[in-house]
């Protein structure tokens, strides 16, 4: 039930960084300004920063064609969106990534004449840069995260705020190297013992995509099973079996880590990581990391023909070269992928060069206050809009 005096915003996020980013937001906003009330579709971490939740997105998490198994699913909650905006509309929608859906989402909340903000932008640099004009046409405000979006997205009718990482707060505030201290303890790492973290993602598909190709990597670095240990992030409970299947038969002792992933990367001492936010997470740590995609061949082929930038993740694109290696892979040949690997885990020259270009893009990037910033910028946005005292 509404508040007397209260402002109610719809937020809508589709994967598990995007619900830790809007929650803090949520958060932020409120303790500017208490008054404003959230309600959505998104996961656990918004529940708890008081977003009523009409959906959890989390296990609507898909890349590609999957999309089509979770179809019915898809169409159901766009209808229930429609419902809602047309019954209760909010005074604003907030949308956070996950462009499929939420490119519906904003032209259907247009047609109610709702203002819509997108926080964290579509990776459309990499990608797809022909899709600025139906962004900036389904927008009213441009939340941007990474300093070049401001030109890329510059026009005359859509105000685009630079506001920051949210990573940078987010990882400031918390005690992951002491967990992954702790970890390192659990693991029982002899004197010069070292850690491969292995972050295979945090979708289904992608995980059993790559999980085969990790599991030759690791064997193909001959790693010494005195000395060495191998943990996998698992994002999800479900997602164990698919890992404990190609891992099993590995040499070195390995272990599947439910628990908090950036303990995990504070832990490992180097990370065979899914392209993704995990790159920049490791990057703040400064793990060295060998960076991969799966893909299909016929997909490797249309992304070739697609893709306007020359690096795939975001700690290449931010330090404006290859700080880490990286390799699209449409098939399980790990062998010079693996002496890539080992000589970043051991003592290198390859591995101190990796060091020192980490230590200059965590200079960089990871300015803190992006989280404040950002619940600013919506703040004096509704503000202007006459929705917030």
């Amino acid at each position: 039930m509404k508040q007397s005096g209260s402002v109610r915003l719809f937020i809508s996020v589709g994967e598990r960084s995007g619900d830790v980013h809007a929650a803090n937001l949520i958060r932020s906003v409120r303790s500017l300004r208490p008054e404003v009330e959230f309600e959505g579709l998104g996961g656990p971490g918004m529940a708890r920063a008081g977003c009523f939740l009409h959906r959890d997105m989390l296990d609507l998490s898909v890349m590609g064609v999957t999309f089509l198994g979770h179809l019915w699913d898809f169409l159901g909650l766009i209808r229930r969106f429609w419902w809602l905006i047309r019954e209760r509309p909010p005074a604003a929608l907030v949308l956070v990534d996950f462009p499929g859906l939420h490119f519906i989402l904003a032209r259907l909340a247009r047609m109610r004449g709702i203002p819509v903000i997108y926080y964290i932008c579509p990776q459309i640099w990499g990608w797809a840069p022909w899709r600025r004009r139906k962004i900036l046409r389904l927008t009213d405000l441009l939340m941007v995260i990474l300093p070049f979006e401001v030109e890329l997205y510059r026009n005359s009718r859509t105000p685009v705020a630079y506001v920051g990482h949210p990573l940078a707060d987010e990882l400031l505030g918390q005690s992951a190297e002491e967990d992954g201290a702790a970890l390192r303890e659990r693991l029982d790492l002899p004197p010069g013992g070292r850690v491969v973290g292995l972050f295979p993602g945090s979708r289904r598909q992608e995980v059993k995509a790559l999980m085969p190709l990790l599991s030759k990597l690791v064997e193909g670095m001959e790693l010494d099973p005195a000395l060495h240990r191998v943990i996998v992030s698992s994002c999800q409970p479900d997602f164990r079996p698919v890992i404990e299947d190609a891992l099993r038969g590995t040499h070195t002792p390995w272990e599947v880590w439910e628990g908090d992933a950036r303990a995990q990367m504070a832990a490992s001492d180097f990370a065979l990581v899914a392209s993704g936010t995990a790159t920049l997470e490791l990057a703040f740590f400064g793990k060295p990391m060998l960076v991969l995609y799966r893909l299909s061949t016929a997909a490797m082929l249309v992304y070739r023909m697609l893709a306007v930038n020359p690096f795939i993740s975001l700690v290449n694109i931010l330090g404006r070269g290859e700080v880490v290696p990286e390799r699209m892979v449409s098939r399980a040949d790990s062998a010079e992928l693996s002496a890539l690997a080992r000589s970043l885990f051991l003592d290198t020259p390859q591995r101190e060069l990796c060091l020192r270009r980490l230590a200059r893009v965590h200079e960089e990037v990871f300015q803190p206050g992006g989280i404040e910033r950002t619940a600013r910028t919506l703040v004096e946005f509704l503000g202007k809009r006459g929705l917030l005292p």
